[in-house]
């Protein structure tokens, strides 16, 4: 279901006129023509250049799949008033095997006709309207429950594919772990549907206003290209690309994003993300903080943060594309994993003016409450809502170790595929401590919490 076969990066492209990819030779100047292939067969083990495969089917030995939507995605454009990059869309035809014949033209590509339902309300600027809107609270209190893609504490996990995903939102129906998703087939991070993309792996996060009314992500930031932190280095950029982007699990609608180059880093180079309505947003949720501010999405009860990294440097070892199935993400990717936790708009203000104690502060409040499931907060023995005290000590802040960077800037990306602060010092979970956490959260899961 909508998993991607096969993709082709842009500097992997190799252009009409050699040497004119500004993508693979930085002094090239853009707007030089490229002829890429899809073939309707299975990847060989020795591709041909500029080709994409539409794989085959699980019918029988060697048929081809005989439906394929090719997307083409442009991530950064150096103007946000033209994603077409100023070169305009690709043209397609239909050809002979070797290309050599042009047997049947079939037009340009179109732009999404969106984000006005499909076009079918021209003019009308639904995005703003969902963005402006202020969910009813009134509603959670009438439903008592919230969806089964959010638990309280937040989880956050990294995305192999959509049978995996589904255990995943089973599980949080259940009361203990499926130990089912090791019988799945292996997958690589990032590889398994939503449209994903080939070149990129994610982790997602999922959020419900039953447990609260602003949610944060924190991580320490990648370094891309333009990056200030890695200029001078001589050092390829950790990552081609990386977003956060806040999403709608039902509909797979996003409602916005904050890209590399725009989120505001704090001292130690780790980025923040808060997520409210504009309604509840606390006055220091703010750049100048350290907070990248995002909107939930008034007209969506649940959320859900995907992070994305894009075409990692072969020695990023904490790349989300190098955590394996079967294991912990936090060890592999230490301070790069996002953390993440719900917060009160009162704690957030009365935290202060930096993204590293505002997020302690939220972490510390909570754990503070009792942890919840499909039918909100978990019940103890006596029927009162309960909350973990050791969880609570595990979530106490932790000094980060300290890496002083600013942000800068990033260069277009273009792809085509087949498819509570503690004295004020800057604080954060310790991996330790996370993962005392984990452990806790499983042990409670298994006495009967959510």
């Amino acid at each position: 279901m909508l998993r991607p076969i096969d993709a082709i990066a842009d500097v992997e492209i190799a252009p009409d006129v050699p040497g004119r990819n500004p993508f693979r030779n930085p002094d090239a100047e853009p707007g030089a023509g490229y002829t890429a292939f899809v073939e309707f067969t299975g990847r060989p083990d020795q591709p041909a250049p500029n080709s994409i495969y539409s794989g085959q089917v699980d019918l029988g030995p060697g048929l081809p799949n005989p439906l394929t939507a090719m997307l083409y995605r442009t991530y950064v454009p150096a103007d946000f008033d033209d994603f077409q990059g100023g070169v305009g869309l690709p043209r397609l035809a239909l050809a002979t095997t070797d290309g050599s014949n042009e047997l049947l033209p079939l037009g340009d590509c179109e732009e999404a006709p969106l984000p006005n339902a499909f076009g079918l309300f021209p003019g009308v600027p639904l995005n703003d309207l969902i963005v402006g809107a202020d969910y009813p609270d009134e509603v959670d209190q009438a439903l008592g429950l919230n969806l089964p893609l959010a638990t309280s504490p937040p989880s956050t996990r990294v995305f192999y594919g959509l049978p995996d995903t589904a255990l995943a939102v089973l599980g949080n129906l259940l009361p203990a772990e499926l130990p089912l998703t090791d019988a799945l087939p292996e997958q690589t991070a990032g590889g398994g549907g939503f449209l994903s993309n080939v070149h990129n792996a994610y982790t997602s996060t999922g959020f419900d206003r039953a447990f609260g009314d602003i949610y944060l992500l924190r991580a320490r930031a990648p370094t891309f290209p333009g990056d200030a932190r890695a200029a001078g280095s001589g050092a390829r950029p950790d990552l081609r690309y990386w977003s956060v982007c806040q999403n709608e699990f039902a509909t797979q609608r996003f409602v916005d994003c904050v890209i590399d180059r725009d989120a505001p880093l704090d001292a130690e180079g780790f980025f923040t993300v808060a997520v409210s309505d504009a309604a509840d947003r606390p006055g220091n949720a703010v750049a100048d903080v350290g907070i990248a501010w995002l909107p939930w999405g008034g007209i969506y009860k649940d959320g859900i943060l995907i992070y994305r990294h894009m075409l990692p440097a072969d020695d990023f070892a904490e790349a989300i594309h190098n955590v394996p199935r079967g294991t912990d993400p936090d060890a592999v990717m230490g301070d790069y994993f996002p953390q993440a936790t719900y917060c009160s708009r009162a704690t957030f203000e009365a935290a202060g003016g930096d993204a590293a104690e505002i997020f302690a502060a939220c972490a510390a409040e909570q754990a503070e409450r009792a942890p919840g499931g499909l039918l909100g907060p978990v019940l103890n023995a006596s029927g009162a809502a309960g909350r973990c005290s050791s969880s609570s000590e595990a979530w106490l802040p932790h000094p980060e170790r300290a890496r002083h960077h600013t942000a800068g800037a990033a260069s277009p990306s273009t792809q085509a595929s087949s498819t509570g602060s503690t004295g004020g010092a800057k604080q954060k979970l310790s991996r330790k401590a996370r993962h005392r956490l984990k452990q806790e959260r499983h042990a409670y899961a298994r006495a009967g919490g959510g």
